[in-house]
């Protein structure tokens, strides 16, 4: 029996993408993945193995450069007896993080032949990186005159100066995470960032993560707002939290789910209105199970190159694997696959 499926692998610039693809490749030749094996690799396998040799070292890959285009085009096929028999092809393509970016600021005109043909995968590991999570600054009026100022300004109309902004923690608006996720150790988000009217604003990471999201929609037919039905139209999304050591260990117990309804509460809204429950899953992954610059670890990780996975179910509560190929389990084979051994 032998299928084909393409997985699309997706993250802004710095969310981890060569280090997981480079570990992935370890680990498949290495034969750590419990319920994959690798058959081989071919000529244009060579860009991956080069992310792979750093962490051989213990040292992360470098980050691709905006003209670099790699892939991973592996015939794989799953071992031992909980999946059934499956041949199968993984291309996994990797590609400049500013290339998301770019996508949002060019809207159209960014959307290349090759985003078009990846729009098409079966599967899509979408990786954020919670360390560099950008947010929307909130303005902050003092005064009715302020407001004024404020829509003068988004008229192209000339203001006075901004006045001051007001300093301190931003009031936190009521959750109901805690109704979806049971009780949480953690319990206020980092206070909003403030900003003038003069002042530049970023991209926030939930809106380039919602465009990139809607443009694979246009490109396959979804309307917004609408779900998923045929079986030819659905595809799954697992949401990868990278570098999820680094993250605070009230928040990893509390499991990525809970992170991402408190931190990203847009990008949860809108998966949850545009995608079926069943085909949206989160994970937190450390591809090398701690932070390779700090020399001690470095070292450890040399002697056993490894990471992990976690995740929570509703059902069953915090779950972790030292299997890092999980996430493309899920993507493979759906919720079944959280019950691998």
């Amino acid at each position: 029996m032998s299928d084909q499926h393409r997985i699309a692998l997706l993250g802004g610039p710095s969310t981890g993408k060569s280090t997981y693809l480079g570990a992935l490749v370890d680990a498949l030749q290495m034969e750590k993945l419990q319920h994959l094996r690798l058959a081989g690799l071919g000529d244009d396998a060579v860009g991956l193995q080069r992310l792979a040799d750093p962490l051989l070292g213990g040292h992360y890959p470098q980050r691709t450069k905006v003209t670099e285009r790699l892939s991973l085009d592996a015939p794989l096929h799953t071992a031992g007896t909980y999946f059934d028999p499956l041949s199968f092809t993984l291309r996994a393509g990797d590609y400049a993080g500013e290339e998301v970016e770019r996508l949002f600021r060019d809207r159209i005109h960014g959307w290349s032949e090759e985003w078009k043909a990846r729009a098409f995968s079966s599967g899509f590991l979408l990786l954020v990186r919670p360390d560099t999570l950008t947010r929307l600054p909130r303005p902050q009026p003092t005064s009715e005159q302020d407001e004024r100022e404020r829509w003068r300004l988004l008229r192209h109309e000339p203001v006075a100066e901004p006045s001051s902004v007001r300093s301190g923690p931003a009031p936190v608006a009521p959750t109901n995470a805690a109704a979806y996720f049971g009780p949480l150790p953690v319990e206020e988000v980092p206070p909003t960032p403030r900003a003038a009217p003069s002042d530049p604003v970023s991209v926030p990471t939930a809106l380039s993560l919602i465009e990139l999201l809607q443009f694979i929609r246009h490109v396959r037919g979804l309307a917004p707002g609408e779900r998923p039905r045929a079986a030819q139209e659905r595809f799954r999304i697992a949401l990868v939290l990278t570098a999820w050591d680094t993250v605070d260990s009230s928040w990893r117990q509390a499991g990525p789910a809970a992170y991402l309804a408190h931190h990203l509460p847009l990008l949860e809204d809108y998966l949850w209105s545009n995608f079926l429950q069943e085909d949206v899953f989160r994970f937190g992954l450390s591809a090398t199970g701690g932070d390779l610059n700090d020399a001690s670890y470095s070292q450890r990780y040399l002697e056993d190159p490894s990471g992990f996975v976690e995740w929570w179910e509703a059902a069953h509560g915090p779950h972790r694997s030292a299997d890092i190929g999980m996430p493309l389990y899920w993507l493979l084979f759906g919720d079944r696959a959280l019950g691998a051994p």
